[in-house]
């Protein structure tokens, strides 16, 4: 018989050479651990994790370029990833949060049926009759995460370039204003404003030429079909 064998296996970890740290204890750890999770869980769901991200993101990113970026652009630098940070947190989470609602109310039903049962698994179909609660909570969490999905197609494809580029480059304006040029908030938001009002009647000005345009094109068409119309009844008689 082996004298490591006699050991138990508490015994053998703890006299191993390549063990190290204390053990923890198992009455705590669990506890802390299983609390911690069960919160979060129950009360950070993905909405509110971009809204931790971006939060943390808004106040470490700009404090790094202010404190590593060159010296001639710390502060441009510190603004441009503020403004990036709280214009992508704010829509991510209001996108989120709107795609989530949208497919549980659409099929994380508070009951099952027979619209929403085809999105479950085999198994969980497997799962109905016997374990509804079950399946109405897996139905649920697979509602969230479609919606998270759903979400992130929806700013890729639309609001990242239609929503945050615009409203980034206005935050960051409103914020260089008031720090570089020392005007006050509503000076610096009236500028802005401006600014914003000039661009919203370009691209409202460029739609009323293509209409326009459009319209004269048509018109032409209509008229050269009309005019080879006359001349075929002109001939005939």
């Amino acid at each position: 018989m082996k004298i490591s064998s006699s050991l138990n296996k508490y015994d053998r970890e703890k006299s191993c050479q390549t063990f190290k740290g204390p053990h923890l204890n198992p009455i705590i750890v669990p506890e802390v651990f299983g609390t911690v999770s069960r919160i979060a869980g129950e009360y950070i769901g993905m909405s509110e994790q971009k809204l931790i991200l971006s939060t943390a993101s808004s106040i470490i990113n700009p404090a790094m370029d202010l404190k590593y970026a060159d010296k001639d652009k710390k502060v441009d630098s510190a603004i441009k990833t503020f403004s990036k940070a709280v214009v992508g947190g704010m829509t991510g989470v209001i996108i989120r949060a709107l795609c989530i609602k949208y497919t549980l109310s659409h099929i994380g039903f508070n009951q099952c049926n027979k619209f929403n049962t085809y999105f479950l698994p085999s198994t969980a179909r497997a799962m109905l009759k016997n374990e509804p609660e079950k399946v109405r909570i897996m139905l649920e969490k697979y509602s969230k995460n479609l919606g998270a999905i759903l979400a992130m197609i929806i700013m890729m494809t639309f609001t990242n370039s239609n929503i945050d580029v615009p409203l980034t480059g206005d935050l960051q304006d409103f914020i260089s204003g008031m720090v570089k040029d020392n005007k006050n908030w509503k000076q610096s938001l009236n500028s802005v404003l401006a600014a914003r009002q000039k661009k919203i009647n370009k691209f409202v000005t460029k739609i009323i030429n293509f209409v326009q345009k459009s319209e004269k094109k048509v018109k032409k068409i209509a008229a050269a079909i009309t005019d080879d119309d006359s001349t075929e009844e002109s001939r005939k008689l």
